[in-house]
């Protein structure tokens, strides 16, 4: 499963766009065996899947590939995503302006990473 979201999101990130949390599902669904739940379960299991691969790359040296999954309501990430980054980074955001600053310098760099 995790291969399969990577692959989804390096695709994102070749084209240099965000995706929503539901198209993810949606897509994961259409070519995975195992089922992602919707609902409330969606986004348990879904950043789940999400907090690993980040955790890998930031290990790795990259950004956290999943800024590019975001709510559908307000373009960004939810709440969880900087959460995670805080402990990630071992950080603290002190407003909202913070986090987007944040947000969007991973973006630049996920999109840089997979540049053609």
């Amino acid at each position: 499963m995790l291969n399969k979201i990577e692959k989804i999101l390096i695709d994102c990130a070749k084209k240099k766009k965000t995706i929503t949390y539901g198209e993810l599902v949606k897509q994961i669904n259409q070519i995975s065996d195992k089922k992602i739940p919707s609902g409330r379960l969606m986004g348990i299991v879904l950043s789940k899947y999400l907090h690993k691969l980040c955790e890998s790359y930031v290990k790795d040296g990259k950004a956290m590939i999943g800024s590019l999954v975001v709510s559908k309501k307000s373009g960004i990430p939810s709440e969880g995503f900087f959460k995670f980054a805080q402990k990630l980074y071992n950080i603290e955001f002190k407003n909202d302006e913070e986090k987007l600053k944040f947000w969007q310098n991973e973006l630049k760099r996920i999109f840089k990473e997979f540049e053609d």
